[in-house]
């Protein structure tokens, strides 16, 4: 299988979805500033507002699967210290190949 870098991807979809920087851009846009704005994974509340945000925008269709399955990820993410496990990530500025270290 052929290693796929990420901006190799966003090339890729944007080659495929022709509308991106017309309209998907300003969906991205929105969803970053309401995790700027609530940053923690602390409260349930707050992470069960971003998952499902993210999965119904997305059709991420993490509801299909089980039900309440939103309610009980986010619960799932607090109860596991979130916050700690994606710290790491924080100190990225900009998410591009040269500051990707995994394998696509």
């Amino acid at each position: 299988m052929k290693k796929v870098t990420p901006n190799g991807f966003l090339a890729a979809y944007k080659k495929y979805n022709p509308t991106y920087d017309r309209y998907d851009r300003y969906i991205d846009e929105a969803i970053s500033h309401l995790f700027e704005k609530y940053p923690g994974h602390k409260s349930i509340e707050q992470v069960f507002a971003k998952i499902s945000l993210v999965n119904r925008v997305y059709r991420a269709s993490v509801e299909r699967r089980k039900k309440e399955a939103e309610w009980k990820l986010a619960e799932l993410l607090v109860a596991n210290n979130f916050d700690k496990f994606i710290a790491p990530l924080k100190r990225i500025q900009r998410f591009n190949s040269e500051t990707f270290a995994g394998d696509c």
